[in-house]
């Protein structure tokens, strides 16, 4: 999981200074498509934009030609891509793995959701358990006013209940599991303060206590 430091999205100085991988991976496919298609004109690749369902966010494009498929990950198998969408079980959905207000933009169409470099195939309370670590654990680490990352995760957690027909204590008992889980991934990258990480091992250690 790539957390950018907040401020990256609305500078784009900073934004172009990102590694491609990231760059490309953080809401600017159409531009590495536009590029591949511009070097290869004769390649006979194609762009493809993957765009959600009504009532879902999320879009990318990739160039595909036959069953090969290039985007920022490199080549990869057009079909088993699509073999293992079709495969999700029931309950699972493809999570973005990175919620956070700097990964939403507004349209026409209203928010939609870029930067999908950490995508992964979960139930959508995972991605609530990512929202809530980043916005309550990591930002207000870094943040002017702490406590406004903890009222926009709030709101949200408050709104999807609504949505969902769910009460609050549901929600909170179905993101509960999956916050351990979140919290070793933000170890395993390059995120945070030792102060932050520390604190985090204490509480992924009281979470494994609480199992036993």
């Amino acid at each position: 999981m790539y957390i950018l430091a907040p401020g990256i999205k609305g500078n784009a100085v900073r934004q172009w200074s990102l590694p491609d991988r990231v760059f490309f991976a953080s809401g600017a496919c159409h531009i590495l498509a536009y590029a591949f298609l511009n070097a290869y004109p004769n390649c006979s690749f194609a762009p493809i934009w993957i765009k959600p369902a009504r009532g879902f966010t999320g879009n990318h494009i990739v160039v595909v030609r036959g069953d090969i498929a290039f985007d920022y990950h490199g080549y990869s198998s057009w079909s088993r891509i699509l073999a293992l969408i079709e495969r999700l079980r029931p309950g699972d959905g493809l999570c973005h793995g990175d919620v956070h207000p700097d990964n939403v933009i507004m349209t026409a169409d209203g928010p939609r959701l870029i930067d999908w470099i950490g995508a992964v195939r979960a139930p959508a309370a995972f991605d609530l358990a990512i929202s809530h670590i980043l916005l309550t654990e990591l930002v207000p680490e870094v943040a002017d006013d702490p406590e406004r990352p903890r009222a926009v995760d709030g709101a949200a957690q408050s709104e999807y209940a609504r949505l969902a027909g769910m009460s609050q204590a549901a929600l909170t008992a179905a993101i509960e599991p999956y916050l351990p889980i979140v919290r070793v991934r933000v170890l395993l990258g390059p995120a945070g303060s030792a102060a932050l990480r520390e604190r985090l091992i204490q509480r992924i250690e009281a979470a494994l206590r609480s199992e036993d």
